[in-house]
Parts: structure tokens; sequence; C-alpha cells
């Protein structure tokens, strides 16, 4: 004997609480989403210091958070960016080719901000549980 579960009708409630949540409390939705944004950012920048090794410091001190924003232009989704601003973060982040002697080389990339956000998901699911609780007992 087997079950299904459809985990569809769960999703729809958690993204209209979500939404209630941004009608009801706007200012304290963003200011949840910049909190959210400045933990990303320095756990990022932990992780940054960990696995590369420091020449000028540019690169530790180039993560920055940008503004919240509406998500593809949309009303009712809201998000907030982490990146670098350094110019040769990419590099560092996705790997490069390079020759030497006539031969073609790839050096890998450290891949931190993709790291840390999949290890960033369960805190921020926690926060998001307990931000929603703070909604429902306002109300």
């Amino acid at each position: 004997m087997s079950q299904i579960f459809d985990f569809k009708d769960l999703e729809e409630f958690g993204h209209n609480c979500l939404n209630m949540a941004q009608k009801t409390m706007p200012k304290e939705t963003r200011k949840f989403l910049n909190t959210e944004g400045y933990k990303l950012r320095r756990n990022v920048r932990k992780c940054g210091k960990r696995e590369v090794p420091k020449v000028t410091g540019k690169y530790h001190k180039g993560w920055k958070k940008g503004k919240v924003y509406r998500y593809k232009g949309e009303k009712t989704s809201l998000a907030v960016r982490v990146y670098n601003s350094e110019k040769y973060a990419h590099i560092l982040e996705n790997g490069r080719k390079y020759k030497r002697k006539g031969k073609e080389y790839f050096k890998a990339g450290n891949h931190i901000l993709e790291r840390t956000t999949k290890d960033f998901k369960n805190e921020f699911a926690d926060d998001i549980s307990s931000f929603l609780d703070d909604v429902f007992d306002r109300f």
C-alpha cells in the first residue's frame, strides 16, 4: 500500500501567508529581508576568508547586499541580492582557462556563494517560520 502526499496546497498556503505578511506589514517584511541579506553576506564573507587566500583583501571586502526589490516585477514577491563588486570575483567563483607553455589548463573555481547559499537555506527556513509566527501573533 502506498500513500501519495501532495505538497502543492501546503506551498500555496505558505505563499499566501507571505503575501498576507507583505500586504499587512510591508515595513517589517522589508526589514526581515534586509536582515536575512546581511546574514547571508556575513556567512559568505566567513566562507570566503576560509577558502580563498588573502592577497589584497579586496575580494573579501567586496561582498555587498543589494536593496530589497520586486522579483521579476511581480507585486507579491520580494527579493534581496548578495553579490561581490570586485572585477575579478567571477574568476574566483567560477574558475578560468589559462595557457602556459602552449598548453591550455583550467583552474576550478571555489563556488563560495553557491555553497554558502545551500547551507543558508535551513537557517532561512527557520527564520521565515519565526517571522510568520510573529505575523500570526499580531493577528
